[in-house]
């Protein structure tokens, strides 16, 4: 008997040695990143207490509707509503200043403006994050916000015209902007590709394409919204392609080499009656021209298009990519 619990204490010892031991997180790179930014100030003759990272700014939010980019700066104002605290740090991430990273001090008679308060621009294409961190004595706190500063492209949904040059080419005239004198009301703020054109190119596939140049090489996605509306929806589905997107490169103009168009996407269903939004990855490339056809429908024997149809697109945005 005496052996059989030897055994088994040895046993239940040994199941014990060889279990996998408990996962324990390691915090110590978390814990460097934050001392690296500030820490407590271990002065005597500070505050003591409990700080927290707070602060408001001016609109940091900003779009810009020219399909070249450009480097117009902007300014964001910000000011600390952070209490007791001494030593306060900003990191404004993407900004124009020399050193992104400004520190200071408080001292409890003299309050230090420019530590409390700042002014910073803003001159490129992305989303930034904001750090605002505060300590006293024996305490501190960071406060990141991220992709709180954002410099993005939103289109004016503009088709080109004598008075509009920036806008998206329609040469079988088949799209109208909501600027026109068309009301179209499925689709307001939204260029619109109507069902019916009285000319020559009516059953033909309609496009709009516009050049985007000087957008860098940085991860960047294209993000629009749009919908199909249907005069007369089939008994049965087809697979025709009914709208669709397609990217094509722009190189230098003494290039002697066509770049063929890629298509990045495509609706082939009768579905999309509801705005639907897409969002598609673009290729590193800075110059580009971006197009979007609208299809006729099937035709009957007569040569029209037994499902007409009119699509509308909005909010054509290209934005950082995470």
């Amino acid at each position: 008997m005496f052996m059989r619990t030897v055994l088994f204490i040895f046993t239940v010892l040994g199941l014990l040695w060889g279990c996998t031991p408990e996962f324990v997180p390691d915090t110590s790179e978390a814990e460097e990143q934050q001392t690296s930014i500030i820490t407590p100030t271990n002065n005597p003759n500070d505050r003591s207490g409990t700080v927290q990272a707070s602060f408001l700014s001016s609109e940091s939010n900003f779009t810009f509707a020219n399909s070249v980019m450009d480097s117009v700066p902007f300014t964001v104002s910000y000011v600390s509503t952070a209490q007791n605290m001494d030593s306060v740090v900003w990191i404004f991430e993407g900004s124009t200043l020399d050193n992104d990273t400004l520190r200071g001090r408080l001292m409890s008679n003299s309050p230090t403006e420019s530590i409390i308060a700042a002014r910073v621009q803003y001159n490129r294409f992305g989303r930034y994050n904001v750090t605002h961190a505060v300590a006293n004595q024996d305490n501190f706190d960071i406060l990141t916000e991220r992709n709180y500063v954002t410099y993005e492209f939103l289109d004016s949904l503009q088709i080109q015209t004598a008075d509009t040059p920036n806008g998206w080419a329609s040469p079988q005239q088949g799209w109208f902007s909501p600027s026109m004198l068309y009301t179209y009301s499925v689709c307001e703020n939204a260029l619109v590709g109507f069902h019916t054109v009285d000319n020559a190119y009516a059953n033909d596939p309609h496009i709009i394409s516009k050049d985007f140049r000087s957008f860098g090489t940085s991860p960047k996605n294209l993000v629009f919204e749009y919908k199909l509306d249907y005069l007369a929806l089939p008994a049965s589905e087809d697979e025709n392609t009914k709208f669709s997107l397609s990217y094509n490169a722009i190189f230098a103009a003494t290039a002697t080499e066509t770049i063929v168009p890629s298509e990045l996407w495509a609706e082939t269903g009768y579905d999309a009656d509801n705005w639907k939004q897409v969002v598609i990855e673009l290729p590193l490339i800075g110059d580009f021209r971006l197009t979007f056809t609208k299809f006729p429908s099937i035709m009957d024997s007569q040569n029209r298009q037994l499902f007409p149809f009119s699509v509308c697109v909005r909010n054509i945005r290209i934005i950082p990519s995470d």
